[in-house]
């Protein structure tokens, strides 16, 4: 049923364009509701630092083109190594910080 309805365009992709981070995403319509689904590739050996930066980037370029955005990927972020690194750096607040027991992840609220 609702496959006959969903139209996907393939949207940006780059390997290059960031330096700590690989994307690509589609854009999904079905009737008048439109959403941008963006997969993201964290390189390993890039700092966290550059991560933020550069997603937060990516995340104001993109802003305003779809009102419904799904950010997946692998995101290599752990646990332990991030709060070592955000208490030797001390870029951000870790009492922000929401840790996951599921999948080991953080997410920055």
């Amino acid at each position: 049923m609702y496959k006959d309805e969903l139209k996907g365009k393939q949207g940006d992709a780059s390997s290059s364009k960031y330096e700590s981070f690989e994307f690509s995403n589609i854009n999904l319509k079905h009737g008048s509701s439109n959403m941008l689904i963006v997969c993201i590739y964290r390189k390993q050996e890039v700092s966290y630092n550059t991560f933020w930066s550069d997603l937060e980037s990516y995340l104001d370029q993109i802003s305003g083109k779809t009102e419904d955005l799904i950010i997946v990927g692998d995101f290599n972020i752990w646990k332990h190594q991030m709060y070592l690194e955000i208490k030797k750096q001390k870029t951000i607040d870790i009492d922000e910080c929401i840790w996951t027991h599921t999948n080991r992840q953080i997410i920055n609220t």
